[in-house]
């Protein structure tokens, strides 16, 4: 794969990749764990064996960034709860949905599963390769997430057992 090829294909993938960043980070790290997962899949590509499998690679490069940040700003993470508002916690704009304030609740490895499976329409062969887990496995985090979800919504009061 030449240096076009893997830009075409990179700026074909780009808004899948933040569609991925953003289940896992704020927006202001998004762009840094998208540039840092395009930079090392450019130098690591001869490591690529199947050009088939290009997407699937780069999205599981991303998730790797996206949990490298993660650790990192949880060792950074102020231990005074009044300073987190001022260290630049993004608040949710007063107009998002219920469905997506209850999302922002779970953890970002349920909202990743739930976003590639139900939004994206991937399907389980397909996420089990982007975040290496057997098949099995899978689908039992994916059940988990989604009785996550609808917990959450009923704790909003937005559904009803």
């Amino acid at each position: 794969m030449d240096r076009d090829e893997f830009a075409e294909r990179v700026r074909a993938g780009e808004r899948m990749l933040y569609c991925i960043a953003r289940t896992m980070l704020s927006p202001s790290e998004c762009e840094d764990a998208i540039q840092a997962a395009v930079l090392k899949a450019w130098e690591n590509l001869p490591q690529l064996r199947d050009e088939a499998a290009f997407d699937a690679w780069l999205k599981r490069i991303l998730c790797n960034e996206c949990y490298k940040i993660l650790r990192r700003l949880k060792r950074e993470a102020p231990t005074d709860p009044g300073t987190l508002a001022a260290a630049g916690e993004d608040s949710p704009p007063p107009e998002e949905s219920a469905l997506t304030e209850a999302l922002a609740a779970l953890k970002p490895e349920d909202r990743l599963l739930l976003l590639l499976h139900h939004d994206e329409g991937y399907s389980l062969q397909e996420i089990a390769a982007i975040v290496h887990v057997p098949q099995p496995v899978l689908k039992m985090r994916l059940h988990r997430a989604r009785n996550r979800l609808r917990t959450e919504l009923e704790r909003r009061g937005e559904i009803w057992t």
